[in-house]
């Protein structure tokens, strides 16, 4: 009898225990974005054609990107990533064109995966809030991509100059700052992911600048030059932000 109690007492300790044999490990994953323009590597304040025998230069190229999420063979999608801030003033400064944006993202379930999704700018949930709500080591912290005078985020930040006449005179200031909750855009990729249990696995993506501006068409940069996504000039936003989520790739 006493053997019997212990058997089952023993069985019952086990079955609280609820041990899994075969738990699913976590790893991490890097997601790099390298910039391009065009065929060349993009480096800020270098001048770039542009069509017209014009030079455009960069000198700012930022953007959130959140809600970052695996796709696996059964369509069951793993959030990985809330959000984080690209900016390409980090390591395009410089002509070394090996030079990433990357961010880092930890406790990642192992495993393949067929698709990997994120957001360009902030869900509607997270653009209702202020930088004030967030820890100085939050991205949404910084300030520098919140209006005050609308209560929202900047989701990009695109600013340059023109210089029309090729005499290294800037004659075009262009400032073009996308944020509004109608402005959110999703972009998913299809790609083979291995996250596996000995290795961080990294993700590579190419931005070129260049298909921001130019499309099937030529972007009005002239009579287009600023924007700050209000009723008068949120078309223009919108379609730079667009434009930017189109010129990501693996």
């Amino acid at each position: 009898m006493k053997k019997l109690i212990w058997f089952l007492v023993f069985s019952l300790i086990i079955g609280a225990c609820n041990f899994d044999v075969n738990p699913k490990k976590e790893q991490s994953i890097e997601l790099s974005f390298l910039g391009k323009y065009g065929t060349e590597a993009l480096v800020l304040n270098n001048a770039y054609d542009y069509p017209d025998s014009y030079k455009l230069t960069l000198n700012t190229l930022s953007f959130f990107i959140s809600d970052i999420r695996l796709v696996d063979e059964n369509n069951t999608e793993t959030s990985i990533g809330s959000t984080d801030l690209i900016k390409f003033t980090n390591n395009h400064s410089t002509s070394t064109s090996s030079k990433k944006e990357t961010i880092s993202i930890g406790d990642v379930p192992s495993g393949t995966y067929k698709k990997i999704k994120f957001g360009i700018g902030l869900p509607a949930d997270l653009n209702a809030k202020n930088p004030a709500d967030y820890e100085n080591s939050n991205p949404l912290s910084n300030t520098e991509y919140y209006w005050d005078w609308r209560a929202t985020y900047i989701f990009s930040a695109i600013e340059g100059t023109l210089d029309t006449l090729q005499d290294g005179t800037v004659d075009v200031f262009l400032t073009y700052h996308s944020g509004s909750d109608a402005m959110y855009k999703e972009v998913e990729f299809d790609t083979n992911i291995i996250v596996n249990d000995d290795a961080t696995t990294i993700i590579n993506f190419e931005l070129d600048a260049k298909k921001i501006f130019i499309t099937d068409t030529v972007f009005d940069l002239i009579n287009n030059p600023l924007t700050h996504s209000t009723p008068d000039d949120a078309h223009i936003a919108d379609e730079i932000i667009t434009n930017l989520s189109n010129a990501i790739s693996l």
